[in-house]
C-alpha cells in the first residue's frame, strides 16, 4: 500500500514602517498525494428478499493537488486609545489532477462469471481560485462604548471536468452519459457594523451584516446555466451579565448563513460501483439559522448552554433512488423545509492536576426536520446525545502529550440515520533544537470505530449503507520557527479569505 504524502510550507514577514503602521506578507502552499483505492461487494435481490448474483468493484483513484496562498496585510493604530484599521488583500489557487481506474467483475451465486467484466478510466482535472479584500476597522466610541466596521468582497472561480472512457485508458470511447464540464463562478460582497460596552457589571453588544450574492454556473457539457443574485440581512444582539462573583448569565440572538462547499456544487456524477453514484447540486441553496441562547457560566470554569435554533433550508445528505435507473441510487446533498434544534451543553474546563488540564463537553438535543423530497413526507423527532474530552498532560518542560475521544449516540440527518460512533485519539509532542523545533508523533482513531453504519427510509424504498474507511492514521511532523519572535502578526493572522478556503478545502479540484 503506497502511503499518502503531503508538503507543506509557510512563510510571513511584517514591515515596520512606523511605531504605528505594520505592513505583513503570508506565503503558504501545500502539495499532497493520495493514492486511493476500495473494494465494493454488491449482494443482488429479488423482490423476495433472496440473492440471485454479487458483483465486485475495484477502484483507484490517485489524486495530486496543488495548494498555493498568498496574503498581504496592512496595519495602523491611530492612538493609544485602540483605534486601528486592518486590511488584508489575499489570493488562493487551488488546483487537481485526478484519475480513476474502476473494473467491475459479475458473478453468479456459483462463483462463475455471469458476464464480462466492465471497465472506466477517468480523467478528473480541477481548478478553483480565490480573490479577496477585506477592511476593518476597530475603535472607542463614547466613553465606554467600542464601534467596529468592516467590508469585504471575495471573487471564486472554479473549472472543473470529468472526462470518463469506457475502457482502461483515455484511447477507449468516451463515455457521454458521466462526462461533464462545470464552470462556476461567486462574488460575494459584504458590509457591517457593531456596537459594544458595558454598563454596570454588564456587557452588551449588538451588530448588523448585510451581504450580497452573485452566483453563476455553467455546465459546458450539457449548455445548462443558472445565475443568482440577492440580498441578506444578519442581526445579532447578545448581552452578559455578572450576577455574582462567579457567576456570569448570557443571552443572544444571532442569524447566521452556511454556504455548501464547492464540492458540493459541483455536479459530476461519479461511480462508485453499479448501484452507487455520487452526485453533486448546482442549485443547493445555502442555509440560514436564527439561534437564540441562554448561558451561565461558573468560575469561568463551568458552562451551561440552552439553546434553540432554527434553520431554513438546512443542507443534508440524502441517498435516494436514480430516476429512471433500477435498483441504482445516488448520494447527493439537498435543502430540507426546516430543522428545529433544541438543545443543552455542559462544558468543564478543569486542571485534575497541575501536570494534567482536561476539557469535557456534553450534548443532549432533539432534532425536529420538515421535509418532503422524492414523494416522502417527513416530519421526525430524534433525541441525541454525545461526550467530547480533550486531555493534555505535561510530561517534562520538553515534552507533551494528549488523549482525545468523543462518543455520538448517533446522527440525524434527516431521511437518513446513521449508528452510534465513538473513536479514541493520542498524540506526543517534544521541543527541539533550543526550542525552535517541534517533533510530533500522533494516532488518530486508534481502534478504528469511526464507522458509517445507517439506514435511509423512503416511501417503497430504503438503503442500508456501511462504510469502513482507513480513519486509524499515524502522523509524524516537525515545524521550526525560523527568525525571532514566533508573535509575527503575519504568522499569526489567517487572513480575509478564511470562509472561502475552507468551503474550498473538500472541492475535489
Amino acid at each position: 500500500m503506497t502511503p499518502e504524502e503531503s508538503n507543506t510550507a509557510r512563510v510571513g514577514a511584517d514591515f515596520f514602517a512606523s511605531d504605528k503602521t505594520t505592513i505583513g506578507f503570508i506565503l503558504d502552499g501545500s502539495i499532497s498525494k493520495s493514492p486511493l483505492s476500495e473494494t465494493t461487494n454488491t449482494q443482488v435481490y429479488d423482490s423476495s428478499n433472496n440473492e440471485q448474483s454479487y458483483n465486485i468493484t475495484n477502484s483507484s483513484t490517485p489524486n495530486t493537488t496543488y495548494n498555493y496562498a498568498g496574503n498581504i496585510n496592512f496595519k495602523h493604530r491611530f492612538d493609544s486609545a485602540g483605534r486601528e484599521l486592518l486590511i488584508n488583500v489575499d489570493y488562493a489557487s487551488y488546483q487537481s489532477q485526478g484519475y480513476e481506474n474502476i473494473t467491475t467483475d459479475y458473478y453468479n451465486l456459483n462463483n462463475t462469471e455471469a458476464s464480462g467484466p466492465v471497465s472506466l478510466y477517468g480523467n478528473l482535472p480541477g481548478m478553483l481560485n480565490i480573490y479577496s479584500f477585506k477592511a476593518d476597522y476597530d475603535g472607542q466610541l463614547g466613553k465606554n462604548g467600542t464601534f467596529e466596521a468592516g467590508v469585504k468582497s471575495s471573487y471564486v472561480k472554479t473549472d472543473n471536468s470529468v472526462n470518463i472512457y469506457d475502457g482502461t485508458n483515455s484511447t477507449t470511447p468516451v463515455d457521454t452519459t458521466q462526462t461533464n464540464h462545470f464552470i462556476y463562478s461567486e462574488n460575494i460582497n459584504a458590509g457591517y457594523l457593531s456596537y459594544s460596552r458595558n454598563i454596570s457589571k454588564a456587557s452588551l453588544q449588538m451588530g448588523l451584516r448585510a451581504e450580497q450574492t452573485v452566483a453563476n454556473g455553467d455546465q459546458v457539457t450539457t449548455g445548462q446555466e443558472f445565475s443568482r443574485n440577492f440580498l441578506q440581512l444578519f442581526p445579532n444582539f447578545s448581552i452578559n451579565d455578572s450576577i455574582c462573583t462567579d457567576h456570569q448569565l448570557g443571552f443572544s440572538v444571532t442569524r447566521r448563513i452556511d454556504r455548501p462547499t464547492y464540492h458540493q456544487l459541483n455536479p459530476f456524477s461519479i461511480y462508485i460501483n453499479p448501484t452507487f453514484y455520487l452526485q453533486g447540486n448546482p442549485y443547493l441553496l445555502p442555509q440560514s439559522s436564527y439561534s437564540f441562547e441562554l448561558s451561565d457560566s461558573y468560575k469561568e470554569k463551568y458552562f451551561l448552554t440552552l439553546k434553540y435554533m432554527r434553520t431554513t433550508d438546512p443542507i443534508t445528505v440524502v441517498i435516494v433512488p436514480l430516476p429512471g435507473r433500477q435498483n441504482v441510487v445516488q448520494q447527493t446533498d439537498d435543502n430540507l423545509s426546516s430543522l428545529d434544534y433544541y438543545g443543552v451543553n455542559f462544558t468543564a474546563a478543569t486542571s485534575i492536576r497541575r501536570w494534567w488540564s482536561t476539557t469535557t463537553s456534553a450534548d443532549a438535543f432533539i432534532n425536529h426536520y420538515n421535509a418532503s423530497l422524492s414523494g416522502t413526507q417527513l416530519n421526525s423527532n430524534r433525541f441525541l446525545w454525545d461526550v467530547f474530552s480533550d486531555n493534555n498532560f505535561t510530561i517534562t518542560k520538553k515534552l507533551s502529550g494528549d488523549i482525545n475521544g468523543y462518543y455520538f449516540s448517533g446522527f440525524d440527518l434527516g431521511y437518513l440515520t446513521l449508528k452510534a460512533q465513538w473513536s479514541l485519539s493520542a498524540g506526543v509532542q517534544m521541543k527541539i533544537m533550543d526550542n525552535k523545533g517541534t517533533l510530533r508523533l500522533n494516532v488518530s482513531d486508534i481502534f478504528w470505530t469511526q464507522l458509517t453504519d445507517g439506514i435511509t427510509n423512503f416511501n417503497g424504498y430504503n438503503e442500508a449503507v456501511f462504510v469502513r474507511r482507513d480513519t486509524r492514521m499515524v502522523n509524524l511532523s516537525f515545524s521550526y520557527h525560523f527568525g525571532g519572535s514566533s508573535n509575527s502578526q503575519s504568522l499569526r493572522s489567517k487572513g480575509g479569505a478564511e470562509d472561502e478556503k475552507k468551503r474550498a478545502e473538500n472541492n475535489g479540484g
